[in-house]
């Protein structure tokens, strides 16, 4: 199975990389028109291809390359996930990044960033992290900017200055924690930092929670989210689909590696429950809250972004705890909530924003005014972009109530008022979620709209696959992965 894994390895990196080299190359010998389509094509068969080479590494728990790339369940569902999103949004986007003098540039950057989330998935060392983290970050700053409007340049520029200073916070961490243990190895870190003396915990301490500043700028966690709601709610929604679909898998990776070992260091346990809980109560209120005083739908779901930041933090917080519950460790239950919590999150995330750039293509806004009505003018979009909605509620039996409970229930022995207050941040959310179903079925537009739905449309098409799968893993499917993910070796 090893050499297995280092041919699809292999494999995967040389298609992605292939893909992104080959298609600028191809913009310089070809006519317009023939160099995009084929630009996309080599861009969604190098995905397609990566997709069915990784599914074989379903049941594959072997460490490679001397704990430099460790091969869990974990980490394989994680890629999975991301090459299937990042395939989702790149036929999405067809119908609108064609008319961009940039496509070619946007298809040969959609496989780019996702060999550093790859990586990512599979890393077991700093360096790696940090190296897949750059990747990735540097792709991700390019592509908000691609429209090439004032919008998207602005989201772009604060993308890049808030990005350059996590990856200098990041680096600072990794020098100290380097400075502490004498390792990258995150295994011998886990270990060596369990034997350290006193005198040099307060920088293993501060370490930490660099880290999670460093992660929490990417991620959005409150205070560091300043940037997202300009790039999440200004940039083209397309691109905000790959962003938030497929480039967010990258801060809660590298959240569940570092703090997998952080959370099991007994002398850091009061530094990392405190910092953890506490950004996760921040990031829940302050997203939800803001949340509800948004006009404009795509506003509203960048600041519903941010208060998933907070959900996946409670998450996080159960890594530290080791009491058992429903027959597994609580540890366990929050890695197997954070899991599931992703696929929800991807699955709803990439759908609404896609169904986002469709209706700003038909209709021209996407203010809460203007989707008056909308149930009507496209009735099969807003039916899959309700199912999106309950499912980030937590509305059973959709998949995104099985990921909160799962949740909810990882920290609710040992800190029952952290799932209180998650749960009642849930119930805010609905609030605004419903804000955005009343208008679309219950509230009539008085400006006339001439629009009309054409299920051929592929943003339609992914948005009824998106909804689909939501709806097919909740109806017992969801509990099955869980139990599939084992705790991180």
């Amino acid at each position: 199975m090893l050499l297995k894994f280092e041919l699809i390895l292999n494999l995967t990196t040389i298609l992605l990389i292939g893909a992104g080299i080959t298609i600028p190359l191809i913009d310089q010998l070809l006519a317009e028109r023939k160099r995009k389509q084929i630009g996309y094509l080599i861009s969604m068969f190098s995905l397609i291809l990566v997709l069915l080479l990784n599914i074989p590494l379903v049941l594959n728990k072997e460490i490679l390359n001397n704990g430099m790339l460790v091969v869990d369940r974990f980490g394989t569902v994680v890629v999975i996930v991301a090459t299937f999103s990042a395939l989702l949004v790149l036929i999405a986007s067809t119908n609108e990044v064609r008319h961009w003098s940039t496509s070619t540039s946007y298809y040969s950057l959609i496989p780019i960033a996702l060999i550093g989330i790859y990586y990512i998935s599979f890393a077991n060392d700093i360096l790696l992290i940090f190296a897949s983290w750059m990747l990735t970050s540097v792709a991700s700053y390019v592509i908000a900017g691609l429209r090439k409007d004032e919008n998207s340049v602005e989201g772009a520029i604060k993308y890049s200055i808030m990005g350059m200073l996590s990856t200098i916070t990041m680096l600072y961490a990794i020098a100290l924690l380097y400075g502490v243990s004498g390792t990258t190895n995150l295994h011998e870190v886990a270990n060596l930092l369990k034997l350290v003396d006193e005198e040099k915990i307060l920088f293993a301490k501060i370490s930490l929670i660099m880290f999670i500043a460093s992660l929490g700028f990417k991620f959005g966690v409150f205070p560091f989210h300043t940037w997202l709601p300009d790039v999440y709610g200004g940039v083209h929604p397309i691109c905000v689909a790959y962003l938030a679909g497929v480039i967010e898998i990258l801060p809660i990776v590298a959240f569940v590696r570092l703090l997998s070992v952080f959370s099991t260091i007994p002398i850091l346990q009061t530094t990392y429950i405190f910092s953890i809980f506490t950004f996760s109560v921040l990031t829940m209120i302050f997203g939800n809250i803001v949340a509800l005083i948004q006009k404009n739908v795509q506003r509203m779901l960048a600041y519903s972004t941010i208060a998933h930041a907070g959900y996946f933090l409670v998450g996080f917080t159960a890594f530290s705890i080791a009491k058992p519950i429903l027959g597994t460790s609580a540890s366990t239950l929050g890695l197997q909530g954070v899991t599931l919590h992703l696929i929800t999150y991807i699955l709803a995330k990439t759908g609404l924003f896609v169904t986002l750039s469709y209706v700003l293509r038909r209709i021209g806004s996407l203010d809460l005014i203007s989707i008056r009505n909308l149930g009507r003018i496209l009735p099969v979009t807003s039916f899959s972009t309700s199912i999106l909605l309950l499912s980030l509620m937590g509305v059973p039996p959709l998949v995104g109530f099985w990921s909160k409970l799962l949740l909810f229930l990882s920290v609710a022995g040992e800190y029952p008022l952290l799932t209180l207050i998650a749960a009642l941040n849930s119930g805010i959310s609905v609030a605004y979620y419903i804000v955005i179903i009343k208008n679309m079925y219950f509230t009539q537009n008085s400006i006339a709209v001439k629009c009309l739905e054409r299920i051929k449309d592929v943003e339609v098409i992914i948005t009824i696959v998106a909804s689909l799968l939501t709806i097919i893993l909740g109806l017992g499917i969801a509990p099955y992965i869980a139990a599939y993910i084992t705790p991180l070796k």
